[in-house]
């Protein structure tokens, strides 16, 4: 899956006017694709708000029950620095 198919998969769990998922890395898009369609099964409530570099940043807003999910930003920041 590209990061375009995972934006239009997960679309309705975008934030209004936020990018999504900007990372193209296979890894990273297979683990949120599994992660968030776990949290779907179990009707946990959940917003994508931005997933990328943004400057020299990275930045993985994911908002779960009203929380940033810590879980994901430190699995995707693993993911991509080894």
């Amino acid at each position: 899956m590209t990061t375009i198919e995972f934006n239009k998969k997960w679309v309705n769990f975008i934030d209004e006017n936020k990018p999504g998922l900007l990372i193209e890395n296979q890894e990273v898009i297979d683990y949120l694709d599994k992660k968030l369609t776990k949290y779907k099964k179990e009707n946990v409530k959940f917003l994508i708000k931005t997933i990328g570099q943004v400057g020299p940043q990275l930045v993985c807003d994911v908002i779960i029950n009203h929380r940033k999910d810590t879980v994901i930003e430190f699995k995707v920041n693993k993911i991509l620095n080894g």
